[in-house]
């Protein structure tokens, strides 16, 4: 199965706030018609994402609300490049240069990979019935790297 992601939307709050329209996230990435969608609490998670997609932002504006306490900015970006998203079965199946990376695949943390291209990246995500290569990290371990990496 292969997914392709191109034209995201980059939406980057002052600050992570658990209300209705954050819910915890400072970063949150849109894509058309609500396909594609990541969100990171902390700046480390989405400088991650951001270096493996290999994609570049595109400033497109910034703007402020008013709530009853605090001003939120609102920077919003589009992403230039391309993301192609695919599932895998076996290691040998994945191209020699491929980089292995912790990320989100079916709610659970596992080793997933990635190429860069010209133009974005190639991800390699394992099929969760794939029990050769759909290992998950163990509660404590699962918390710890969202904590960090979320």
């Amino acid at each position: 199965m292969k997914k392709i992601h191109e034209g995201l939307t980059v939406i980057e709050y002052d600050k992570a706030r658990n209300n209705r329209t954050q819910g915890g996230y400072k970063y949150l990435i849109r894509g058309k018609f609500l396909e594609g969608n990541k969100a990171f609490r902390t700046d480390k998670g989405f400088q991650d994402w951001l270096q493996r997609s290999n994609l570049r932002l595109q400033f497109i504006k910034t703007s402020a609300t008013y709530g009853s306490e605090e001003r939120t900015r609102i920077h919003t970006y589009e992403t230039i490049g391309t993301i192609e998203e695919n599932m895998f079965w076996k290691l040998e199946e994945l191209p020699e240069n491929a980089i292995k990376y912790k990320g989100l695949c079916n709610g659970s943390v596992v080793d997933c990979y990635y190429i860069h291209t010209e133009n974005g990246s190639k991800i390699y995500k394992p099929n969760p019935n794939a029990k050769e290569v759909y290992k998950h990290l163990q509660f404590d371990e699962h918390m710890e790297f969202i904590k960090n990496c979320g």
